[in-house]
This record gives C-alpha cells, sequence and structure tokens, in this order.
C-alpha cells in the first residue's frame, strides 16, 4: 500500500463529518453511553477515581499474573518457517530474534502483553534482505502510536508524532470491533471491573495501615471520667503495647477484651478472592495456575490435565494465531509462520513415548521425527525412545 500524505485540514474535515454522522444518530437503548472517536470504535477512558491504565493495572496481582502467564508461555515457543510442510532452514531472523538487542522471548512476550492489555502491538520493520524482506521487528510501546483514517479511507501511523510508512509498520490487533483501526484491549474494555479491584485494594492497604479497628477495650466495673479513661488506655500501652509483649497486669475491676475482627469478617478477603476470579474469567486462564481458589470442587489430576488443554485452546491459541499471521504476512510468499504448541499440550513421559511408539509403528512418523519431538539428539537410542 502507498503512503499518503493528507494535510491536518483534511482529517480535521472528515473528523467533522464523523462527529455530524454520530450526533445524528439516534439509538433506543439510552444506557448504552459509547462514543465512537475519529480513530475507531473504541469506548472512551473513565475520568476521575476509577481512571485506569496499562501500568496501574498491572498492580493488580492476578492480572498481572494472567498477562505474564500468558505472555511467557507464548513467547517461550519455538518459532519457525515453514514451506510446504517442511521447515525452512536456516529459520529466518525475523523468526529467530525479531529485535537484535532482545532475546525472542523477550520480544515475542513483549508483542503479546501489548496485546492483552492495549489490544493492540505494533513493531517497526527494518534491515531489509536484497528481496526487500525486513529482517527485523522491533515492538513499540503502543502509547507512543497514533492510528488514523484519512479522507480516501487509507490508515497513517504516527509514532511519537513522526509518521511511518505503511509498510514499515507491523499492527497486530486484538479483538476488533466493526470500523475500528485498533483493537480493543481488557484495560478497555473492562476498566470498570479493574477500578474496582484497584479501589479494592487500596482499601484493604488502608484497613491494614491506619488501625482502622481497635485492637481491643477496656472494660471497668465503675464508671470512668474522660481524663481517668485517657490515663488507663496510656497506661496500658506504655506498659503492653508495641512489639514487647508481656504479661498483663490489670487492676480490679479492670477487664481487657481483644476483638477478634478479621477482614474477612468485613467481607474484603471474599471480595478479592470474587474480583481475582473475574480477572480469570477475563482473561480465560483457569484460576488454579494463578493460585486463586477454584469455586466448588477439588483439583484432581485429571481436571488439571484438562484445564491445561484448555488453556491453550481457548485462550492462548487466539493470541498466538495472531503473531503467527502477523509475521507469516512479512515472510517471502508460500512460507508460514508456525510457533511450536506441542511442548504446552503434551503428556506424561509415558503417554508421549506410547503415542510414538503407535506412530512409528504406523508408518505417521519416523525415529528422527519423534527426536525432533522430543528435543534429543540422535545418540539416543532407538530403545530408549521406545521404552
Amino acid at each position: 500500500m502507498r503512503w499518503l500524505n493528507v494535510s491536518r485540514r483534511s482529517c480535521r474535515k472528515a473528523d467533522n463529518v464523523i462527529t455530524r454522522l454520530l450526533r445524528n444518530r439516534k439509538t433506543e437503548n439510552r444506557d448504552i453511553n459509547f462514543v465512537i472517536p475519529s480513530r475507531g470504535m473504541t469506548p472512551q477512558p473513565l475520568t476521575g477515581p476509577l481512571t485506569v491504565s496499562n501500568s496501574s493495572a498491572l498492580t493488580i496481582p492476578t492480572l498481572y499474573a494472567c498477562v505474564q502467564l500468558i505472555s511467557d508461555s507464548i513467547g517461550s515457543l519455538p518459532f519457525h518457517a515453514y514451506r510446504r510442510g517442511e521447515i525452512v532452514l536456516p529459520t529466518p531472523p525475523i523468526l529467530e530474534q525479531p529485535d537484535p538487542a532482545a532475546t525472542r522471548i523477550d520480544t515475542i512476550s513483549s508483542i503479546v502483553s501489548s496485546l492483552l492489555l492495549a489490544g493492540n502491538a505494533y513493531c517497526l520493520l527494518g534491515d531489509r534482505d536484497s528481496l526487500g524482506f525486513p529482517r527485523v521487528a522491533i515492538p513499540i510501546n503502543p502509547d507512543a502510536v497514533a492510528v488514523r483514517t484519512t479522507q480516501s479511507g487509507a490508515v497513517e501511523y504516527q509514532v511519537n508524532g513522526v509518521a511511518v510508512p505503511f509498510d514499515d509498520i507491523m499492527h497486530i490487533r486484538g479483538m476488533t470491533l466493526p470500523g475500528a483501526n485498533e483493537g480493543l484491549g481488557v484495560v478497555t474494555a473492562t476498566r470498570r471491573s479493574l477500578g474496582i479491584a484497584i479501589a479494592g485494594d487500596e482499601m484493604a492497604a488502608d484497613f491494614y495501615t491506619s488501625g482502622a479497628v481497635p485492637t481491643g477495650v477496656l472494660q471497668s466495673d465503675t464508671e470512668l471520667t474522660r481524663e481517668e479513661a485517657g490515663d488507663l488506655k496510656s497506661a496500658f500501652v506504655a506498659a503492653h503495647g508495641g512489639r514487647q509483649r508481656s504479661p498483663a497486669v490489670l487492676s480490679a475491676g479492670i477487664k481487657y477484651q481483644p476483638l477478634q475482627l478479621s477482614p474477612k469478617d468485613l467481607e474484603f478477603v471474599q471480595a478479592r478472592v470474587n474480583s481475582a476470579r473475574e480477572i480469570t474469567t477475563m482473561f480465560k486462564v483457569p484460576s488454579h495456575m494463578v493460585n486463586v481458589p477454584s469455586e466448588g470442587g477439588s483439583m484432581t489430576y485429571q481436571n488439571v490435565q484438562q484445564d491445561s488443554i484448555n488453556f491453550v485452546r481457548f485462550c492462548l491459541r487466539g493470541w498466538y494465531s495472531r503473531v503467527e499471521q502477523a509475521f507469516t504476512q512479512v515472510l517471502p510468499r508460500g512460507q508460514v509462520a508456525r510457533l511450536n504448541i506441542d511442548a504446552l499440550i503434551r503428556g506424561s513421559r509415558n503417554e508421549r513415548f506410547q503415542a510414538h511408539k503407535t506412530a512409528l509403528e504406523g508408518g505417521w512418523l519416523t525415529i528422527d521425527e519423534i527426536r525432533d519431538l522430543e528435543n534429543v539428539t540422535a545418540s539416543v537410542a532407538h530403545d530408549d525412545l521406545l521404552g
């Protein structure tokens, strides 16, 4: 696609047309307050105490764990190019090490993290070979990229305010709404729930640090004046407060009653557990994988194993497929980029070897192909692989 230079005045005219169309649009459901800006169908960010950014969202432990689990799971996979079912050797540089200044796992994990949080991942393409195919793909912070559609319908990219040719940008979108140039990230789509989770964490922190609830009550059989009560409290705290734990000696008629008021009594714990479960639902991550208590039922080997398979099928597949297709588009025609997910779904050693034996006897795989699947060298004997 050609890079088209369009004046700001033309862009403003296009924006004004869109604004007028939106003003004239009527909707029967007035409860839906959904604004479509010129950059696509993206809900406007909240203002006030529930405003959530990518950085603040990562302060939620469960969200951080989900993003790290998904991005590292995909980033750690081998990345190869295939032509007609055969691996292309040597591996193209853009798949072997997309960013020369980082490892492949760091680069792919960064791309997936951007997809998860912002709904978009961008890479600068460069160092092209003699045929014009890029050898590097350097991730860019999504916050530094602006995407807009010109009056003629072309898509323009700016990085930190500098125009970048269309062919020099790799843009991977997450879930995309109709008519949008950009994907919709989890932080924008679920900002209310995430804002409540952050507010709950802050409330719990205040509860623990501010001493909002007294540790106990001193009771007297006789009525005390304000001064006498203050003196009694001060004397008790001076003698038994702080880090020194010593037996309490009380005068006749004075009793100390500790208050057994826990955060669980105030439903803090359950509220935070429910929030954590909601976040695992957003990312389709099995709760036990990020140490969130499961709701009902006990975990067994069978359902943990099934959860691992479902994690690949229903959580990871959509994300790694987007990465594969984006990198396929910058490879020579006829080559496809594939991440090897076998390591994530393979069973126990005995289960794998029994499957290899069946495949070998049936002629589906050769011994060398089995060695490749197990990532072992040719020095491993035939009998060792087949048990």
